[in-house]
């Protein structure tokens, strides 16, 4: 909270934008972890310091204290955001797997990059129709990266809260550090973190009787159903993609990690780090690093409270929870990382 306040703080002191006819994003969940109050907290701090008419945008339309006054998910936006988000993650996906294997330095990365101005350029002149135009440009930019696989490195899967998995500024840029270490990155696809609170509120509904309001129940099965749509969708787009693997659907992706923990727990990143770590495992990654912010408690319970049980299912892999506080130098978390790297040259 005190990152992603504080950058969202300074881009709005910087002068570069005109308060009156600007708007902030905020990652939020559905459910109990403290990411959902992130907002509420970035909406004193924009109020204290003078930014009271900037709204902010989250990724749902619940809005207990008025952050994004007007502001509501149609099903237009609905359908632009179950799209860009798996391209996205199919777009990552495939630069992780070219990058350590990079015959010109950068390459993999810029290539990137530009696909990614395609994308966010095309949906946001021709909505959906754009994004499609946009993906497919991009996906022939990667294509043209030249690498060489043939000697492939070991594999780390990086899972863990939200933001803290994906915010090099917060975690320390660990994936570039451990790339730097001979390591292939595998990231946990940031679709599955927003579409997992619609799947469990379903399951939930369906599956125990919960009582929600209609427009819950809607949203639940329309938000599950249209991620599902987009994921094939892609798959099909990407198909030529030798470096693409298809998507595992959340129903799927829920069963590998129901014997440790219910499919319907939704409390933090839920059921997302033991299935991840699962389905991984099973397909040949032996190395796990799971970051968690200090105190974050359901992560503890879902991410080091796990391990135990996942060790006994697969004895021979890695598991390294990491814990991250404010006053933690990344020293400390490099002394850790270091027994994962040296564990691959014994």
């Amino acid at each position: 909270a005190q990152i992603v306040i504080g950058e969202i703080l300074g881009a709005l002191e910087s002068g570069k934008y005109d308060k009156n006819q600007v708007a902030v994003g905020m990652a939020k969940y559905l459910g109990c972890c403290r990411l959902p109050h992130y907002a509420t907290i970035l909406r004193k701090a924009l109020d204290d310091a003078g930014y009271a008419n900037v709204s902010i945008m989250t990724n749902d339309d619940v809005d207990l204290h008025q952050l994004h006054p007007g502001y509501k998910i149609n099903m237009g936006t609905l359908i632009n955001v179950s799209l860009a988000l798996p391209m996205i993650d199919t777009l990552e996906e495939i630069l992780r797997k070219i990058r350590p294997y990079e015959l010109e330095k950068g390459s993999a990365d810029a290539a990137f990059n530009q696909g990614m101005e395609y994308l966010s350029k095309g949906i946001e002149k021709h909505g959906a129709f754009g994004a499609v135009r946009g993906f497919k440009k991009a996906l022939k930019l990667l294509h043209n990266v030249k690498y060489d696989n043939s000697v492939a490195k070991p594999k780390v899967l990086i899972v863990g809260e939200y933001l803290l998995n994906f915010h090099p500024g917060a975690n320390g840029d660990i994936e570039n550090y451990l790339e730097n270490n001979n390591f292939e990155i595998i990231e946990a696809k940031m679709t599955d973190v927003i579409q997992k609170s619609y799947f469990c509120q379903g399951k939930q509904i369906k599956e125990f009787k919960v009582k929600r309001d209609k427009n819950t129940v809607f949203w639940s099965k329309v938000a599950n159903l249209f991620f599902n749509m987009t994921h094939k969708y892609i798959d099909f787009l990407a198909r030529h993609e030798k470096l693409h693997e298809k998507s595992v659907l959340m129903d799927d992706l829920s069963v590998d990690s129901d014997p440790i923990i219910h499919h319907t727990f939704d409390t933090g990143e839920g059921i997302l780090i033991p299935a991840e770590i699962i389905h991984h495992a099973k397909h040949g990654c032996k190395n796990f690093v799971i970051l968690q912010p200090f105190g974050c408690l359901p992560n503890h319970v879902i991410g080091r409270g796990v391990s135990k049980r996942l060790k006994e299912m697969f004895p021979d892999i890695e598991l390294l929870p990491l814990d991250y506080d404010p006053d933690v130098s990344f020293a400390n978390i490099e002394n850790r990382l270091q027994m994962l790297v040296m564990n691959q040259k014994v």
